[in-house]
């Protein structure tokens, strides 16, 4: 009997020993300062959910006091973040709304500021991280102007966006309206950027295959570029033409495909001629699309390369005086079709278009498209769609001023014009305001759609916007 009643006391001795033991490894645990190790990503949507590891932490949410904070010369916001679970060694916080930045997370527990291990692998911001918003049916602002491109001079080269996948393909100018401009390449959802190419002031286009593969214009140079952005490998040059009493002598090439394989490609010129390749690297003329050096093209829309649309204006017949070209009669709008592999041409011959020329053509499928008629003197602009894939037009809205156009269906589209971005419900016929910048020196310059998204840039500091449809 004695020796079971010490057989207890000993059992019970060691019992207390360890629960001490552990009662002062917890209060020493809550004393070490905690340590970020990794996440599980550095960027998300508001709403998203990513895990925070490390070590030190707690497994006691109301011990945790976590914030995300941005701050630039013209803006603060700070945020609390909502904490799912957590353990000592792991963080699960949902992403707030109102960022569309990159972010500083400034983590507490006990009151004791976290730091960021000297090993963690950083991804792509450096610690930080990076919070977009996709709430539907609003605009917008990438915030984050420390990573956006210099401010530079917009013109026609900068109407132009494309997007594939997650990558969205831009231009603007550089440090004069002559110099010649930079295509830069969005990432993770508009907060970091790189340059991938150049393109002339005048030889304007790029294009990019799904595959990511990059051709630039340069005057009447076809070009790529390696790993260096600003040296230009040359792919092909349109033939000279002399000057004559209808033609100034310059080409330049305004229009630019590339199928996804890489097996066919089409050039167009100012003057509508049409070079074609099948290996892209040697290249035959179109002969179907003949040299009019009375026709100027300003615009394209290719969905495919079954499907190319491009457009300008057909000059009127020049007057003579003493055998000398002293004037020309009114111009009319002019589009060029080619659909798999035939060409056509369709020319407004209309009284109410002379001297209206196509600033901008877009199609969303072979059938319907859209186009944007602009006269002379800049004193009306018009808005036109087509049901046949271009063969016949329509007039939508008769005084309708805009930089540029996207339709999302055939319903539903918006326009750029100045600081001001317009939308419709009704095919064109009506247009609201959607969104206006803060400034009326900073003009929205570029609009596009793609996959449910909305894209424009703004004059400053290249600042992207996104508007979700979904």
């Amino acid at each position: 009997m004695k020796k079971k009643i010490l057989i207890f006391f000993i059992f019970l001795i060691i019992s207390c020993s360890k629960s001490i033991e552990s009662n002062e490894l917890t209060d020493v645990t809550s004393e070490l300062y905690p340590v970020i190790e990794n996440y599980s990503t550095d960027l998300g949507y508001s709403g998203d959910e990513i895990t925070i590891y490390g070590t030190n932490f707690t497994n006691d949410i109301s011990k945790i006091d976590l914030k995300f904070e941005y701050i630039s010369s013209d803006s603060q916001i700070v945020l609390n973040a909502q904490i799912i679970e957590c353990s000592i060694n792991h963080i699960v916080v949902k992403l707030p709304a109102g960022f569309n930045c990159i972010t500083d997370l400034r983590l507490l527990i006990n009151g004791r500021q976290a730091s960021i291990s000297d090993s963690m692998p950083y991804l792509r911001f450096g610690g930080r991280i990076g919070i977009l918003d996709n709430t539907p049916n609003v605009w917008h602002k990438i915030e984050d102007y420390k990573l956006n491109p210099p401010s530079g001079y917009g013109n026609s080269a900068s109407n132009k966006i494309i997007v594939v996948g997650d990558a969205i393909y831009y231009s603007f100018g550089g440090d004069s309206y002559y110099s010649s401009q930079k295509v830069y390449k969005i990432l993770d959802g508009g907060l970091t950027f790189r340059q991938t190419g150049k393109v002339d002031q005048k030889g304007n286009d790029f294009y990019i295959t799904e595959n990511h593969d990059g051709f630039y214009s340069l005057r009447d140079r076809f070009v790529r570029y390696g790993i260096d952005p600003n040296v230009a490998i040359d792919i092909f040059q349109f033939p000279y033409l002399s000057a004559n009493s209808y033609f100034n002598g310059e080409t330049n090439i305004v229009g630019i495909y590339v199928s996804n394989d890489l097996s066919i490609t089409y050039l167009i010129d100012s003057n509508n001629r049409v070079y074609t390749s099948n290996d892209g690297v040697n290249f035959t003329r179109f002969t179907q699309a003949p040299f009019f050096n009375t026709r100027h093209v300003y615009c394209t829309s290719f969905l495919n390369e079954n499907n190319l649309w491009y457009a300008g204006r057909k000059n009127g017949q020049p007057i003579l005086q003493s055998g000398a070209v002293i004037s020309y009669g009114p111009y009319q709008p002019y589009i060029a079709i080619i659909k798999n592999g035939v060409y056509n041409q369709i020319v407004l011959n209309n009284s109410l278009y002379s001297n209206f020329s196509v600033n901008k053509i877009s199609f969303i499928n072979e059938n319907i498209g859209f186009l944007n008629l602009i006269k002379s003197d800049n004193s009306n602009s018009k808005l036109m769609k087509t049901s046949d894939g271009g063969q016949n037009w329509s007039l939508v809205n008769d005084d309708v001023f805009m930089t540029n156009f996207c339709f999302k269906d055939e319903n539903t589209g918006w326009y750029c014009y100045q600081n001001k971005i317009y939308k419709t419900i009704d095919g064109g016929v009506n247009w609201s305001l959607d969104y206006c910048c803060d400034s009326n020196m900073n003009s929205i310059i570029n609009i596009a759609y793609k996959n449910g998204v909305v894209y424009a840039i703004q004059s400053e500091r290249c600042t992207l916007l996104k508007y979700f449809t979904y």
